[in-house]
């Protein structure tokens, strides 16, 4: 209760949605490079492994993948996108921790000024922290 309180005293109703734009536009990327990732990667190897063509090139027979396969393949493509959509997980991350400098982001910004802000005091390596994390989980 004192954390409820605590936060709505400090930043009204606001408060308890801090970041969840940044959430929003951290996670809709992701997911939309992990599906597409995953589809390509699924037809690439069944095209390599699980199909069975004649001497004419037919497709006669296609296997199903192992739970093993679907599963590294799930993990290779949730790397990727965790990877390449990490500056927006910076952004999230900052947004949700709601100090900049001392202030509350959202006092005087928006997540893209948050992501200029970010570039301006650190660079490339400011919007990549964790990435390494980050494409090991996905």
């Amino acid at each position: 209760k004192s954390a409820v309180r605590a936060i709505h005293k400090e930043s009204g109703w606001r408060g308890f949605y801090q970041g969840y734009t940044a959430q929003v536009f951290r996670d809709l990327p992701f997911f939309m490079v992990m599906f597409a990732t995953y589809e390509a990667l699924q037809d690439a190897y069944a095209a390599k492994f699980l199909t069975v063509k004649d001497r004419n090139g037919k497709v006669i027979q296609r296997k199903d993948a192992t739970i093993a396969a679907n599963a590294a393949i799930g993990a290779a493509a949730g790397a990727f996108a965790g990877a390449i959509t990490n500056p927006f997980d910076v952004i999230r991350t900052q947004a949700t921790l709601r100090t900049w400098g001392g202030k509350s982001w959202w006092s005087n910004c928006n997540s893209l000024s948050l992501m200029s802000q970010i570039f301006a005091e650190q660079g490339t390596r400011g919007l990549m922290a964790g990435a390494p994390l980050r494409g090991r989980v996905g």
